[in-house]
C-alpha cells in the first residue's frame, strides 16, 4: 500500500475506536481524566512508522488537552504489528495488508479503550509493569497508586 493509504487506512480505523485526529496524533478523551493517546511517527530512514501509545492524565499533564505521544503520562511503547506472521515494532506501509493492520487494531485497541474507560485501577490491573515503557514524572506511579521506586521514570 502507498503511504497515503496507510495514513487514510490508520486514521479511519483510529476513528472507528472513538479517536479524533489532531496533527500526528490521536486523542480519546474517555471522561474520567484519563485521555488515550496513539502517535504516529514517521522514520527518517526509510517507509517505516512507529506508533506509540499510551494515556495521558488530565489532571496531572501539563501539556493537557492535546500532549503529543512523547508527553503522555504512561507510554506502553509501540504497538506490535503483524508482518507475514513476524511481529514487529515498526511498520512499513509497503509490507503492511489491510488484513495485517486490522489484526494489529483487534489485538491492540479493545483492551487498551476498555482500560480506558473503566479508569486508572484497571489500567495498572491490564498493563503489568512488564508492559511499560515508562512514565513521565514522578507523580505518575503515585496518581496510579503504584509503590517503590523500580520505574523507568522520565522527567
Amino acid at each position: 500500500m502507498t503511504q497515503q493509504e496507510f495514513l487514510k487506512k490508520i486514521t479511519d480505523v483510529f476513528k472507528s475506536y472513538g479517536f479524533q485526529k489532531k496533527g500526528n496524533n490521536f486523542y480519546r478523551d474517555f471522561g474520567n481524566d484519563i485521555l488515550g493517546v496513539i502517535g504516529l511517527q514517521k522514520s527518517n530512514y526509510g517507509p517505516d512508522y512507529y506508533v506509540e501509545y499510551g494515556y495521558a492524565f488530565l489532571s496531572i499533564n501539563a501539556h493537557a488537552p492535546f500532549p503529543k505521544y512523547y508527553q503522555m503520562n504512561l507510554s506502553l511503547g509501540r504497538m506490535m504489528f503483524d508482518l507475514n506472521k513476524k511481529p514487529s515494532r515498526t511498520v512499513s506501509f509497503e509490507d503492511l495488508t489491510d488484513a495485517g493492520l486490522l489484526l494489529t487494531m483487534e489485538r491492540t485497541l479493545p483492551l487498551f479503550c476498555n482500560a480506558g474507560k473503566i479508569g486508572k485501577d484497571e489500567i495498572v490491573r491490564s498493563y503489568p509493569m512488564s508492559q511499560i515503557a515508562y512514565f513521565r514524572g514522578k507523580s505518575t506511579p503515585d496518581y496510579l497508586g503504584l509503590k517503590g521506586d523500580n520505574f523507568k521514570i522520565l522527567p
